[in-house]
């Protein structure tokens, strides 16, 4: 699988509800179903229309003297994570946090984003959910309802276990996974949770925090995945699937939210700090 391939299969979901670029629908669709998305004209340009994700890439690739940002170790950097995320410096994320969104919101907000590059945050996408995103726009103001934690939960990468189809349509595929919630203590105040429980984040046993959660399986009434098997860990993004992965990619994906999380809870920035 080539990197564009990779990259498109994680950010078509939130692409075509308008979310981080323009909807380039109709080449990112050929894309999504082409072995060879590389080699089609108008793919990087369409590509640069996703502002969300493609500078991150940018930032990877430059940190790790790699030439071409849809390489597939800097895409599954950013979406899944890896090694590669180890090599931003602070100095590099905190520029390019400041460069990216002193047009977009006050100089308050941008140092608090910013900021968390020097508490260690990465180029991450979840990064980009719990940090970036939650206060330039994408849920500012909503503090930790229900409604900023269903956009958090639905925006970050998320994964579970294969449970079943939801039908013989095979249209809808229900998986088994643990949602960002919320936990409310008295002295430090709200914060969101994913529970820390070894390899039971993939699905190893079922406690009561898992939770049941449908996800759509097709495009355009293209079937995505069809002979899918109980042991198969996916992704998806936006209630999407996205791709099965494998354990390894499942504990460094668990391994990198749950980093973000715990920086995002310290600093209290899915909070309204304005």
């Amino acid at each position: 699988m080539s990197g564009i391939n990779l990259f498109i299969k994680y950010a078509y979901a939130p692409n075509i509800r308008g979310f981080c670029g323009l909807r380039e629908i109709e080449i990112i669709h050929d894309g999504l179903f082409s072995p060879d998305a590389g080699q089609i004209t108008e793919m990087n340009i369409a590509l640069d229309s996703f502002t969300g994700a493609v500078p991150y890439l940018r930032l990877i690739a430059s940190a790790n003297n790699i030439r071409d940002p849809f390489d597939q170790r800097v895409v599954e950097a950013y979406w899944l994570g890896n090694d590669l995320l180890n090599k931003v410096s602070v100095t590099e994320l905190y520029d390019h946090v400041r460069d990216r969104f002193k047009s977009k919101v006050r100089l308050k907000t941008i140092d608090l984003i910013a900021g968390q590059a020097a508490h260690g945050a990465k180029p991450h996408h979840s990064y980009h959910v719990f940090d970036a995103f939650s206060k330039t726009g994408g849920f500012e103001r909503l503090g930790l309802s229900d409604i900023a934690l269903n956009r958090i939960d639905e925006c970050r990468i998320g994964w579970g276990t294969f449970d079943r189809y939801a039908d013989n349509t095979k249209s809808q595929i229900v998986v088994k996974y643990e949602p960002i919630e919320s936990l409310s203590h008295v002295e430090t105040g709200p914060r969101a949770r994913l529970n820390q429980r070894g390899d039971d984040h993939i699905g190893s046993s079922l406690r009561s925090e898992i939770q049941q959660k449908t996800i759509s399986n097709e495009i355009d009434g293209r079937k995505l995945f069809l002979d899918l098997k109980k042991s198969d860990i996916v992704t998806f993004h936006w209630s999407r699937i996205c791709d099965v992965i494998t354990k390894v990619q499942a504990a460094k994906l668990y391994t990198w939210t749950l980093y973000h999380l715990k920086l995002v809870n310290n600093s209290n920035i899915l909070l309204n700090s304005d």
